[in-house]
């Protein structure tokens, strides 16, 4: 492919016939964004790449290398919440340990001051 992604969103914005602005306001972004995307210092991502897609009726299988890159960084992301997620997961088993551990030790003096068993 000769032309390059932000070309290509230029050449298919105008073809609307849509400004940078209108087109920024339809997709939820800045216009500056829209005018970086065009001049390729940065691109797209997830889901505003899709939009962007269906919005200005460009086909993404122009871009394979693009959209395997994309779904790549969405499974990595998927991935770092999901270890995120078992980190939580641990960390809240422990802080109930700790917290089972504080009222143990607090029904236990209660206990000993009153002269009675234990728990």
């Amino acid at each position: 492919m000769d032309k390059k992604l932000g070309e290509i969103i230029k050449v298919a914005r105008k073809n609307k016939r849509l400004t940078q602005g209108e087109l920024a306001q339809a997709l939820g972004v800045k216009q500056a964004l829209v005018s970086k995307w065009e001049r390729n210092e940065r691109f797209p991502q997830g889901e505003i790449f899709i939009h962007l897609m269906q919005f200005l009726d460009i086909v993404p299988n122009l871009f394979p290398g693009y959209i395997k890159a994309q779904k790549i960084e969405q499974q990595v992301n998927e991935y770092a919440k999901a270890e995120q997620v078992e980190q939580l997961h641990r960390e809240m088993e422990e802080l109930k340990k700790k917290v089972g551990d504080v009222i143990i030790q607090t029904a236990n003096h209660h206990t000993e001051r009153r002269g009675t068993a234990r728990i």
